[in-house]
């Protein structure tokens, strides 16, 4: 959140380009995988789709634009 007047937030202009990258390490060497698999007694790797819990991938992006009046 961006909490600052309107005329200093930052301006989109034609042609400028939005870009976003995720990236998730699903493999069993990242300690915080390995540690939820253990937790939920898996011994793989599971498919990775959206959601909210741990072995979610949880990339969104949220977009506003404003328009003067």
């Amino acid at each position: 959140m961006i909490d600052a007047p309107i005329a200093s937030l930052p301006q989109l202009h034609s042609g400028d380009v939005l870009t976003m990258r995720c990236a998730c390490d699903n493999t069993k060497g990242n300690p915080f995988v390995a540690q939820a698999l253990l937790e939920q007694n898996l011994s793989a790797t599971q498919d990775v789709s959206l959601g909210e819990t741990t072995q979610d991938e949880m990339c969104l992006g949220a977009f506003m634009t404003l328009f003067p009046m």
